[in-house]
């Protein structure tokens, strides 16, 4: 088993009483409230959106306007009396618009891709749709000059289980001017975005693979996807396009950053089998301009779905990685995750929430002020059906109750650690999973002021009772026979 070298810093309290303190908010104040989809930041002011209903129980988009203390200062909502309108899969997306207005992409129920445009009391200006072959369920929308480029996919020809990229371009009201596909005959390349790298230059970039037979176990994991890109230029022709090697890590790109230096920062993620079930566990990578890897960290555990919905820079020219985590053995339980990492790759803080015991939290979308302020928007559903919106602000040290916050970092040159840990929060039993390659070790609580509270032999899977211990929060060590550490972690007890 791989040995695992981890730092933990503790940043105590001081270095945070005096910046403003975080908050976490639901919204269910308006009729059947939905998801959060994505935000933007407009002069200090949160522009986002969502999936609502309007009084007579129609589906439509809903556009907030809220202040930086997570008060909401306007809202309207779009309904089309025509389709029903929903939102794409993997990735939704709101710009500004160059004529001070705001755009986005998604798809209705139908499967057609749709381009909503409003002015900034969200009165509708242009909704338009297009027709696809397929039901899209990831779309992205990037400014061109006097209008858009619309990004989606669509089927072979003879072929309807492998996928094209498709690029629409538009005027600025969002009316189709033609349409280019892009792709390989018996390949799949799927996007999930494209940037702008300047007026004349943009880069698509997406997951590329030949269609796995997901029945067939004898499938090669190699082939299940690879990192993607394609650069065309301002007229959608087709510069240069490159994927990864199918024997590396990761399985593709869900969002880039732009580095000066022409290299590219992107979460990613890999496609795995963990306990008889297919999972996912994410991925932070860099390659430099001519796409040679600089490094990759594979971050949270293995076991569960976890993704990656994106990627922001920090004005301290780091990086915040957001996102959910779920558990397999608990598929109902998730938790919104940020990460905040170096330009080399190198963990700063790790971050988790939930709203309450054993909901459901996805973290859609995050925004950076030039503070260092992190914004991040997303929805939550309860057990018993209760869901709603929610705005998540954390400070730059990764706290949201800074009278009460030590975060966590774990600086690890491991590919990755091999458990699980969970409940997580907890209140009387928890249980540790370890995959294959430890047998036997101890594992040991300590609290904030570094006491070891707690040890205990453990074997490749323990329940734990904690019942006796003071709620607070504890940092786990998992040691092997040879007293290693193996694994560091977070744990809560309430």
């Amino acid at each position: 088993m791989k040995k695992i070298a981890y730092t933990i810093v503790f940043i105590l309290l001081s270095f945070g009483l005096f910046s403003q303190q975080g908050f976490k908010k639901v919204y269910s104040d308006f009729p059947e409230e939905g998801d959060y989809l994505d935000m933007l930041i407009d002069n200090d002011t949160l522009v986002f959106y969502g999936l609502a209903f309007d009084s007579l129980h129609r589906q439509g988009i809903r556009f907030y306007k809220a202040d930086t203390l997570g008060n909401i200062i306007h809202t309207s909502i779009i309904v089309d009396t025509t389709v029903v309108l929903t939102s794409s899969w993997y990735r939704e997306e709101i710009i500004k618009t160059l004529d001070n207005n705001y755009a986005i992409i998604g798809a209705t129920v139908e499967g057609q891709v749709y381009f909503l445009k409003v002015n900034r009391n969200f009165e509708l200006l242009s909704l338009v749709k297009y027709e696809t072959d397929i039901f899209v369920y990831n779309a992205s929308l990037v400014e061109v000059e006097e209008g858009f480029f619309i990004l989606s996919f669509k089927t072979q020809p003879n072929n309807t289980l492998a996928m094209n990229v498709e690029l629409i371009r538009t005027d600025i009201d969002g009316q189709e001017i033609w349409r280019k596909e892009y792709g390989e005959q018996g390949y799949s390349e799927v996007p999930t975005g494209i940037k702008k790298i300047d007026d004349f230059n943009f880069l698509i970039y997406g997951t590329y693979s030949p269609y796995p037979d997901w029945d067939d176990p004898s499938w090669p994991q190699s082939t299940w996807g690879s990192d993607y890109f394609l650069s065309i230029d301002s007229s959608g022709n087709e510069l240069w396009n490159w994927h990864s090697d199918s024997t590396e890590l990761a399985a593709f790109v869900g969002d880039v950053i732009l580095m000066p230096d022409s290299s590219l920062v992107y979460i990613s993620g890999t496609w795995e089998t963990f306990a008889g079930a297919y999972t996912s566990q994410p991925m932070i990578v860099r390659r430099d301009k001519d796409m040679n890897l600089m490094w990759q960290r594979k971050i949270g555990y293995l076991g569960g779905d976890q993704f990656l919905t994106d990627l922001e820079m920090t004005p301290d020219s780091n990086f915040i990685a957001s996102g959910f985590a779920r558990l397999v053995d608990y598929p109902a339980y998730s938790k919104g995750v940020h990460f905040k990492f170096s330009a080399d790759g190198d963990s700063i803080w790790i971050r988790e929430d939930s709203i309450t015991l054993n909901d459901e939290l996805k973290i859609i979308s995050t925004e950076i002020l030039p503070s260092g302020s992190i914004f991040s928007i997303g929805y939550y559903q309860a057990p018993f059906g209760q869901f709603g919106g929610v705005i998540l602000k954390i400070t730059p040290d990764g706290c949201v109750d800074t009278l009460n916050c030590f975060p966590l970092a774990v600086l690890e040159n491991a590919e990755y650690q091999k458990g699980m840990v969970y409940p997580n929060p907890a209140s009387n039993t928890v249980y540790f999973k370890w995959s294959e390659g430890f047998e036997s070790g101890r594992i040991e609580l300590v609290d904030l002021l570094g006491r070891i509270c707690f040890q205990k032999k453990i074997n490749q899977q323990q329940e734990v009772d904690i019942s006796h211990l003071p709620k607070g929060i504890y940092v786990y060590r998992i040691l092997d026979t040879q007293g290693t550490p193996v694994a560091v972690g977070k744990l809560v007890k309430d």
